[in-house]
């Protein structure tokens, strides 16, 4: 882990596919797909953060039954998924990262996952704190994979704002802080306390995009290309979405095709 970095996380992609027996074995022998974190310098496993996905997973969001299924047996999947693994106050220590896949036990029923780490990146756990000089509403968005996120304004903890991953407000003034705890699913992670401040940019920005693309038939509508944006501010950096407000994390996977 980075020494410098005071606050740090690891990205992952994951999809899951698992089968669920009718009926179901006991909790241990059912097929489940597990995530730790070793810390290999003081030779011990961080308690958090730490999953465990057990079939059916309908207490997780994401998770749908397929409709190719045999007898007494569903299968269920998961699409692929972002997690962030929240590392901060382990700088200059190694960490391993342990992901498993297990059968269960008896054999007879599966479970296998698609993974994808991303770069090592510095990580802030809300994002969306940084608004420009023009803009009437800001969204904070909370880390993704919690069950609950319950926002107030840090200097004002009595009041709730919210109960959803993002938060929409106006604009506040330079500095304000904010405040979100959030509560994991039993056995995917922990509960925590986040806290940010929201900066303004004293500078305007520009985004246009049409409202409908169109393209010729037999070829793939490119929404990376510069036509798209064309007359946008220069510097913006941008996000693609399958659902319209890009809340639920719905990343579109190949924004060309």
């Amino acid at each position: 882990m980075p020494s410098d970095k005071d606050v740090f996380s690891l990205l992952f992609n994951y999809a899951v596919v698992l089968q669920n027996p009718k009926p179901r074995h006991d909790k241990m022998k059912q097929p489940k797909f597990t995530v730790n974190v070793y810390n290999v310098t003081d030779d011990k496993y961080i308690e958090c953060p730490a999953f465990v996905f057990d079939a059916p997973g309908a207490e997780l969001p994401g998770f749908v039954q397929s409709e190719n299924t045999a007898a007494n047996i569903e299968v269920w999947y998961k699409d692929w998924s972002t997690c962030a693994l929240n590392l901060t106050g382990y700088g200059g220590k190694v960490i391993r990262l342990e992901f498993t896949t297990n059968d269960c036990v008896p054999s007879a029923h599966f479970c296998y996952a698609y993974l994808d780490i991303n770069d090592t990146e510095s990580y802030k756990p809300i994002g969306g704190n940084s608004y420009c000089n023009n803009q009437p509403n800001i969204t904070l968005s909370g880390p993704v994979g919690y069950k609950e996120y319950h926002w107030f304004k840090t200097a004002d903890m009595s009041t709730e704002l919210g109960q959803e991953r993002n938060l929409t407000v106006p604009s506040p003034p330079d500095g304000t802080g904010y405040t979100l705890k959030v509560i994991a699913y039993p056995d995917v992670g922990c509960n925590d306390v986040l806290y940010t401040v929201v900066n303004k940019i004293y500078s305007d920005f520009v985004f246009k995009i049409p409202d409908t693309v169109r393209i010729c038939p037999g070829t793939n509508a490119d929404l990376t290309a510069s036509s798209v944006t064309m007359g946008s501010s220069s510097s913006l950096k941008f996000g693609y979405f399958i659902n319209s407000s890009g809340a639920d994390n719905e990343y579109l996977r190949d924004p060309k095709k």
